[in-house]
């Protein structure tokens, strides 16, 4: 259907925690799908590809989503840059944290995972 849906108890400063992860689909198909899933978010994570300019390029366009229909004006974000061990970047780290700066969001960068790691 477009979207992954995990929960997962964690412990933080010893307190039990629910962290409930909704992987919305980035394809244009699933797009209409995706607003419900901002209502009630206390959290958000965008995800570009650094081989990918097209896929930063279109964090404009989650951010005015996200915007559009989140109902709270707390909401942490973080930008992640995905696939940082590759050689054929097409956004550097600079343009990524420039990004998240700009829009008050925290940022990391991740390797691509591999099967059977």
């Amino acid at each position: 259907l477009g979207v992954d849906f995990k929960v997962k108890t964690i412990s933080v400063d010893g307190n039990k925690a629910k962290l409930a992860i909704w992987d919305t689909a980035g394809q244009e198909r699933f797009r209409t799908l995706t607003p419900s899933y901002y209502r009630g978010a206390q959290g958000v994570i965008l995800v570009y590809d650094v081989t990918r300019r097209d896929t930063f390029v279109k964090l404009d366009n989650w951010l005015t989503e996200l915007e559009t229909y989140c109902t709270r004006n707390d909401i942490v974000k973080m930008l992640v840059g995905n696939k940082i061990d590759k050689e054929n970047r097409e956004v550097d780290r600079n343009e990524g944290l420039k990004f998240a700066r700009k829009h008050s969001m925290l940022f990391i960068g991740t390797l691509q995972i591999c099967a059977g790691i």
